[in-house]
């Protein structure tokens, strides 16, 4: 779960974003066993359609990128810094990042002879296929599809405009069972067809039972920088 959650930090996508797919490659057939269990809660908790596990015989899921870490290395290799650089280059970096990521070392060749590098002497980032996002810890690897479809943006904005829908009802003073009549306006497309799209969605989140304009509670608020205008009145 938390590498899930990291790689949901770096994709820099809001939670309430709806995501298609994350795979997952586990160390261990403990681990592996643990994603199939609990994919389900893996999914609502990181905000995810699907869960899948990659095979353990697929080979990696991530591919590693390795380059040396100046801040360790510069002063010790001085005049070598460049050789040492190619050399490590020359290596397959995905074999490297799995050494050092398991606590071993990896020896590269300068004019002075083998040169070992811990994890601490190299920079490690682990990339996934094009439009997913990766995250790694030792032999265990996700990899989550960033790529927002017209569909997901759609659900998003939705999500959006029940919380905001939520945050009127408080403010109203609304009990949390009370039923409302609901109005939302926007003249922006897109925030028109996120409301279409998942009417019977935002009505059973937000408890509505009629959709009427007007009523005592109103709010104007952003969804996505677009204006949505929200009446509401409990029923």
């Amino acid at each position: 779960m938390s590498l899930g959650l990291s790689a949901r930090n770096n994709s820099k996508i809001k939670v309430r974003q709806p995501l298609a797919e994350i795979v997952i490659a586990a160390g261990t057939e403990a681990e592996a066993r643990a994603a199939a269990r609990f994919g389900d809660q893996i999914a609502e908790e990181l905000n995810i359609k699907k869960v899948t596990v990659h095979p353990a015989g697929a080979g990696p899921l991530l591919t590693a990128e390795v380059r040396l870490n100046l801040k360790t290395c510069g002063q010790r290799l001085g005049a070598r810094l460049k050789e040492a650089q190619t050399a490590l280059a020359a290596l397959d970096p995905t074999e490297v990042a799995g050494k050092l990521l398991a606590g071993g070392t990896v020896e590269i060749g300068t004019s002075t002879g083998p040169e070992p590098l811990t994890a601490a002497d190299v920079q490690i980032t682990q990339k996934g296929r094009e439009g997913f996002t990766g995250v790694a810890d030792r032999a265990t690897q996700v990899a989550l599809d960033t790529r927002v479809t017209h569909e997901l943006a759609l659900e998003g904005m939705a999500r959006d405009i029940i919380r905001q829908v939520q945050d009127l009802r408080k403010k109203s003073g609304l009990e949390m069972e009370d039923r409302i009549q609901l109005h939302l306006a926007s003249d922006n497309p897109k925030v028109a067809e996120a409301i279409e799209a998942h009417r019977a969605g935002i009505a059973a989140e937000t408890l509505t039972t009629h959709w009427k304009a007007g009523g005592s509670h109103a709010a104007s608020v952003q969804v996505d920088g677009a204006k949505l205008d929200i009446q509401l009145e409990k029923v």
